[in-house]
């Protein structure tokens, strides 16, 4: 069957070219990271309507995944558009998925019909609709209603109960996600590497996860910028481990010793206000005092990536540490190379020269061995550097109404990468 958009036109090599040339053109205001290396790009040449001729100027073993996960937007609905813009095209929903976008309603839900004509074949399913719910205590409501088939699950308490529950089934998809405490490398005192390494020394991951999070259901603790589902994960290693002594010795030399840190977290991602509690408490044992403030992405995310958002230097000395996470898509490390390179990048994370040059080896590295030995080197160095603190690879845990089968088809998230596999049994 031939591939199309959900239009009925056909998805070619034109649209591909079309996607590259809107990402590398400023004026869209978009990401081009999936398709310029170490800020060179590559460049697309049509050889006819399914094949494609891709030069890169440098090697990177990262090509093949990154540019995987390229999502193309049809060239006959946006030509002649700014893409950044919310456009007449943009509103169409026009793609090219087992499903398609019969209604949206703004801040309540988006509803998907089956899009009959899909090229792998008709999904099980008539539609799906996605609810936006941010309060939990409704979408528990509305699941036991029937209203929601399938919910997250974020607390020990809740796993438990549906556990016990027939009517429901829980999956448990680890979710290649690092949830870590970064080390703002503009404020004067975390500049000091013996004081990130005191911070690093007093921390307790097993005890962050077992409190945040409840148990290693939900979370494991991590031992470096990889997840256990990352290409090349280094499963040798230990990670930080806890020595509350060395840790007082380096504060007070240092002169960490008494004073008070000022802690942001993203207060709607999942366990970061308990994880940052928890910190609180563990710091106070190597007398460093925490000021804990949650804060919505608007807020918090200028923060923590002050000049890597605004695109050139910016100034923001008003926070010490923060917890966020790296979404790592199951993948290659080398796909994370462009969230530690890069001038703005190191204007408030430290990556010193011997990590700078880790990462180029390890991501110019073609051979499976020098990968994972590069690889493996890498995660290693960055430990070193005191960068910041792994605390934990978090998992999805989701809670389904019995009827509905398939979710786990795919055992990686983002989830549901294969609505076909869904199924429901009446």
């Amino acid at each position: 069957m031939e591939m199309t958009w959900h239009d009925g036109e056909p998805i070619t090599v034109d649209d591909i070219i079309f996607t590259i040339d809107v990402l590398l053109d400023p004026a869209n205001g978009a990401d081009p990271s999936n398709i310029s290396y170490n800020g060179k790009p590559i460049s697309a040449e049509k050889v006819d309507d399914l094949t494609l001729n891709i030069t890169l100027q440098e090697p990177n073993s990262a090509f093949e995944t990154e540019f995987g996960r390229l999502q193309p937007l049809p060239k006959h609905v946006f030509k002649g558009t700014n893409v950044s813009e919310q456009t007449e095209a943009a509103n169409k929903g026009i793609g090219s998925g087992p499903f398609k976008v019969k209604e949206y309603k703004e801040g309540e839900s988006i509803t998907y019909e089956r899009y009959d004509d899909y090229y792998r074949g008709k999904a099980s399913l008539d539609q799906v609709i996605i609810k936006i719910m941010p309060d939990q205590s409704a979408q528990e409501a509305a699941l036991q209603s029937g209203e929601l088939s399938v919910m997250r699950v974020t607390s020990q308490t809740k796993l438990d109960k549906y556990k016990k529950d027939d009517n429901y089934t829980v999956y448990n998809i680890p979710e290649g996600r690092l949830n870590y405490l970064a080390f703002n490398y503009q404020s004067e005192i975390m500049k000091n590497e013996d004081a990130r390494k005191a911070i690093c020394l007093a921390l307790n991951d097993d005890e962050i996860v077992e409190g945040a999070y409840g148990s290693e259901e939900l979370a494991k603790p991590a031992k470096n910028f990889c997840s256990p589902e990352n290409l090349y994960y280094n499963d040798e290693m230990k990670g930080y481990q806890q020595n509350i002594e060395e840790a007082k010795k380096l504060a007070k030399s240092s002169g960490l010793s008494g004073k008070t840190l000022h802690y942001i977290y993203f207060q709607q991602r999942p366990n970061m206000k308990e994880t940052a509690q928890i910190v609180q408490q563990q710091l106070k044992k190597i007398d460093v005092n925490l000021e804990i403030e949650g804060m919505d992405g608007s807020a918090f995310f200028p923060h923590l990536f002050a000049a890597w958002i605004s695109g050139s230097f910016k100034e923001d000395t008003s926070w010490d540490l923060a917890s966020n996470g790296m979404d790592q898509m199951n993948a290659d490390p080398a796909t994370k190379m462009t969230s530690w390179s890069g001038d703005l990048v190191e204007k408030g994370f430290y990556v010193s020269p011997e990590t700078k040059e880790a990462w180029k080896t390890a991501s110019q590295s073609l051979t499976t061995e020098d990968r994972d030995k590069n690889f493996k080197a890498l995660q290693e160095q960055m430990n070193e550097d005191y960068s910041f603190y792994p605390m934990a690879n978090t998992n999805y845990v989701m809670v389904a109404r019995k009827e509905f089968k398939g979710l786990d088809a795919i055992k990686r998230v983002p989830i549901f990468e294969d609505y076909t596999k869904i199924t429901m049994e009446k």
